[in-house]
């Protein structure tokens, strides 16, 4: 998953969207596609310490691990 956009096939988009199903809620897809967008609004939530803002950082760092473990 580390190589970018450019390896991105629709078998992997698919186990993607597969894994995001089981571990996200459709507000928190939402949101987490809005960072895989525009990065810089991640790291912006990543430094956030409002409670929130850390709860969806522990959610889209549980979503990354899953996808890595699932998608290769």
């Amino acid at each position: 998953m580390s190589a970018g956009r450019s390896a991105a096939t629709p078998r992997l988009c698919s186990c993607i969207d597969q894994v995001a199903g089981r571990t996200l809620s459709r507000a928190e897809q939402r949101e987490t596609a809005r960072y895989i967008r525009d990065p810089e609004k991640l790291q912006e939530m990543k430094l956030d310490d409002r409670p929130r803002a850390e709860e969806m950082w522990r959610t889209y760092d549980r979503f990354v691990n899953a996808a890595r473990t699932a998608c290769g």
